[in-house]
């Protein structure tokens, strides 16, 4: 008797089933509980979809089907597999012992009986290789290039019908697109991928209006493209406390600002580690204002502060032995997010050797303006570089700031020879012939894009070294 998949209400009925069955003392289970988990598995699987759980407490866990189980013309074929007719045969109770059960009172419980099957369940939905070839180019039309991304994308068309169907992904696309207006639906979906299983009409909709009335005046299309998952939590019960403790954890600050910045915070245990974090950038960096410093860089938080701030920290101030570190790191906190013993440290070298002064005035120097230990490796190379092998004599100290800190736009007026210059040291690098780049598409982008890409070529060389 061939298999036929479960109508939505035979679902919901043995789910009720399945959630009122007592356990007793953790170990015995109801046969039901059995029968009613496997028929579930199986009715996901065959095409009934349901919409996910949402994320911690307080939201409505309720399981509706979403979507039509019926297979149209327009959907990839494949295998599908559902329980045996052995596996059944063990459901049904010819493959079970029977057990009793006693109380503390002393109460025997007759045949608590639990299964011995062999081997699991297989509710699994098996695609062709020519249907996962299908769903590559399909993603791959959507504009999604990343590797990782379109292999997970096209691995979860091997557990759910959906994600093998073009047409209803399509259709999911196009809701977004309607609900998020000018937003990356692409993008939001290769980052949540589990948002196309909702309900979108009637979930996403709401779920928009309590974030902008939670964070009035952020661009919240901007913090969905970059945090999409926040889309799976219930806003009311789980996002709008977070803000409240926000600002309770930082008084004074913007955090309408410090959320539209790093959004992914509030997927964070506020009240837990991410108060921790705060607790210890205080112990970290006595006489700070911390609270501004995170105003200012909220993406620290994002760190470990003992296995990643710590140690920089203590980096820093081996490398400036005498500078005030926690004043640097206030004026310049992307100095906590950089490679101090790897990056900053050749920096700092190319400096002191292009330089003319001592080291004692290049650290007085970089004490007093720490962001130029911020810039990239094409522009403190490059312009130190240049102005030596030009000018003929090395960049005085008191210069140091006004050369590495100006305006692309400044320094190219006031250096005309500056981007042909880049250009040669790229090809000498054969930096653009590995590129398949000539000398004039790359002089047709721009000093800004040149100083970049001669960063690239020199972090290539000194990684290699």
């Amino acid at each position: 008797m061939p298999y036929t998949p479960p109508s939505a209400e035979d679902v919901d009925e043995r789910q009720q089933q399945y959630m009122n069955i007592p356990r007793r003392r953790g170990r015995l289970v109801r046969r039901a509980a059995v029968q009613a988990q496997a028929f579930l598995s199986a009715a996901i699987n065959e095409g009934v979809l349901v919409e996910e759980m949402e994320h911690e407490r307080g939201e409505d866990c309720r399981r509706r089907p979403v979507e039509d189980a019926k297979t149209t013309s327009s959907t990839p074929s494949c295998e599908k597999v559902g329980p045996t007719e052995e596996e059944w045969g063990a459901l049904d109770g010819s493959n079970v012992e029977e057990e009793e059960d006693e109380d503390e009172d002393g109460v025997r419980w007759p045949l608590a009986k639990r299964c011995k099957m062999t081997k699991p369940l297989t509710s699994r939905v098996r695609h062709s290789e020519a249907t996962l070839s299908i769903m590559r180019h399909f993603w791959r039309s959507k504009g999604v290039s990343a590797k990782l991304q379109l292999e997970k994308l096209v691995g979860l068309a091997q557990t759910r019908r959906l994600y093998a169907d073009p047409s209803r992904i399509d259709i999911k696309l196009q809701q977004l697109c309607t609900m998020l207006p000018g937003a990356d639906v692409v993008k939001i979906v290769s980052n949540a991928p589990n948002l196309l299983v909702y309900d979108l009409v009637l979930s996403i909709p709401p779920k928009v209006a309590a974030l902008q009335r939670i964070l009035p005046r952020c661009d919240i299309i901007k913090i969905l493209v970059s945090s999409p998952h926040l889309l799976t939590f219930n806003i009311e019960a789980n996002i709008a406390p977070k803000i409240q403790h926000l600002r309770r954890l930082l008084p004074g600050a913007n955090i309408v600002k410090i959320v539209s910045a790093a959004p992914n915070l509030l997927s964070y245990d506020v009240e837990g580690s991410l108060t921790q974090k705060v607790q210890a950038l205080f112990r970290l960096l006595p006489g700070a204002n911390v609270i501004k410093l995170i105003s200012y860089a909220p993406t620290l938080l994002y760190h470990d502060t003992e296995a990643s701030i710590a140690p920089k920290l203590r980096a820093l101030a081996s490398l400036l032995p005498g500078c005030d570190v926690t004043k640097m790191v206030c004026a310049a906190p992307p100095l906590l997010c950089s490679d101090i013993e790897g990056s900053i440290a050749r920096k700092l070298l190319w400096m002191r050797e292009m330089v003319n002064g001592s080291v004692e005035e290049v650290y007085e120097k970089v004490e007093s303006n720490p962001r130029l230990l911020t810039c990239g490796y094409g522009v403190v190379f490059g312009r130190l570089e240049f102005i030596f092998k030009n000018h003929g004599h090395y960049v005085p100290v008191k210069e140091m700031r006004g050369i590495l800190l100006a305006p692309v736009s400044r320094f190219e007026r006031e250096c005309p020879d500056y981007a042909a210059y880049l250009a040669q040291q790229l090809v000498n690098a054969e930096w653009a012939q590995a590129k398949g780049r000539s000398v004039q598409e790359i002089l047709g982008k721009g000093v800004k894009h040149l100083e970049r890409e001669y960063g690239n070529c020199l972090r290539h060389v000194v990684n290699k070294d």
